[in-house]
């Protein structure tokens, strides 16, 4: 785009980590996660569980992840075997740039 000059204005976009960790839940451990104004990303290692996003359920399985966005509530539950996951929070950042 751009601007009043002629010139191209350029839009970086990045992510900034806030957190980071290695997370092992016990058998029908349950939490709820009420996003701010960042991401989380959810990395399950082992065991299985069930996910509620929006009155979506979704099981989750070790080798797969899962995003909540900003302003999202979801809800999750370990099923029998527990469950392992990385727990990540993050920001997207913008910068203004020429």
């Amino acid at each position: 785009m751009k601007n009043e000059n002629g010139r191209i204005n350029r839009s970086t976009w990045f992510y900034v980590l806030k957190d980071i960790q290695l997370r092992s839940e016990y058998i029908d451990w349950r939490e709820d996660f009420v996003q701010g104004n960042e991401f989380t990303l959810l990395i399950v290692t082992a065991g299985s569980g069930k996910w509620v996003l929006d009155k979506t359920e979704l099981t989750m399985r070790g080798g797969q992840s899962y995003l909540i966005a900003p302003g999202s509530t979801a809800r999750l539950r370990s099923e029998t075997e527990g469950m392992c996951f990385y727990h990540l929070t993050y920001e997207l950042w913008r910068s203004e740039g020429r």
